[in-house]
């Protein structure tokens, strides 16, 4: 798993997806439907990097399950972990870099 010497321009690449789709759904799509739609348009960037041989299956499935559990929603670790009225522009760099230290970990191990 993460085999390739630019690992992290691929999770970059789709951290950055992740994070567009997440603000651009929440100003243009109430609430209910938000979450429904976010989880639609990051499987199918995950898919579109995957037929396009940027990433495997099993990275791409780490990547949105380590997103998912340190992501930006209510129920995520950067959440709990910032409770200032600044959450949002502080959970989002908490994200990412949680993501990244949990990659490189994984990376460095195999």
């Amino acid at each position: 798993m993460f085999e390739s010497r630019v690992w992290y321009k691929e999770v970059l690449t789709i951290v950055i997806f992740f994070i567009l789709i997440y603000i651009l759904t929440a100003l243009f799509i109430p609430y209910p439907f938000s979450k429904l739609v976010v989880f639609i348009l990051h499987i199918s960037v995950l898919i579109w990097r995957i037929r396009i041989k940027a990433v495997t299956v099993q990275e791409a499935t780490t990547i949105y399950l380590i997103w998912f559990a340190a992501g930006t929603s209510a129920e995520s670790l950067a959440n709990y972990l910032t409770t200032s009225p600044y959450s949002p522009l502080i959970s989002y760099p908490l994200t990412v870099a949680s993501l990244f230290l949990i990659i490189q970990l994984l990376y460095k191990r195999a």
